[in-house]
């Protein structure tokens, strides 16, 4: 009788668990792909900083690793990233527009089984302004010139962290994420 009442507590605890983290990872960064087969990609929260008012704010993209595409498991691939920096739009435009694109970042040739690491993009912004986030993702080949590509949406708050006080992530009224920092 006491197995029986133990083992629906566990079972209960681990159901639980398990649909905690599955509301979790709904929240994470969600890849829209654009064509091929795209490869894992770890991302990091995007960081808010701005330690004084009288210092500008910084976003910090964090440093994430991409995988191969499945794709062409043999040849060797290239994978190349861009971050989109957007603001929304000027009235009586809607939605976002991208004000900023960093330099695009490309591995050299991975051979089979390695991936992709790129260091952090710092970049500064302005106070009282939204920022919303995106990066775009390409795989390629020397034979097959396009693999794959996709677009990551930081559509989530969680996606976004301040490091300071003078900065805020906040949503939308269409429940777009964003950082935006004041005095």
């Amino acid at each position: 009788m006491r197995f029986k009442v133990h083992t629906r507590i566990g079972v209960l605890v681990a159901s639980v668990a398990l649909f905690v983290a599955l509301v979790g990872s709904a929240q994470a960064v969600l890849p829209k792909t654009l064509y091929g087969k795209r490869g894992k990609v770890q991302l990091l929260p995007t960081q808010g900083a701005r330690p004084a008012a009288s210092q500008p704010p910084t976003i910090t993209v964090e440093g994430h690793t991409i995988g191969r595409s499945p794709l062409r498991p043999r040849d060797l691939q290239k994978i190349c990233t861009t971050y989109k920096i957007s603001t929304p739009a000027t009235p009586p435009a809607t939605g976002w527009v991208v004000t900023a694109t960093s330099p695009t970042y490309c591995s050299g040739w991975l051979k089979p089984g390695y991936s992709m690491g790129i260091g952090n993009w710092n970049w500064q912004g302005a106070y009282a302004q939204q920022y919303h986030l995106q990066y775009t993702v390409t795989w390629a080949t020397k034979k097959k010139k396009k693999l794959a590509a996709a677009t990551y949406d930081l559509n989530a708050t969680s996606d976004y962290k301040c490091t300071t006080l003078y900065c805020l992530v906040d949503e939308d009224a269409n429940k777009v994420p964003f950082l935006t920092f004041f005095s």
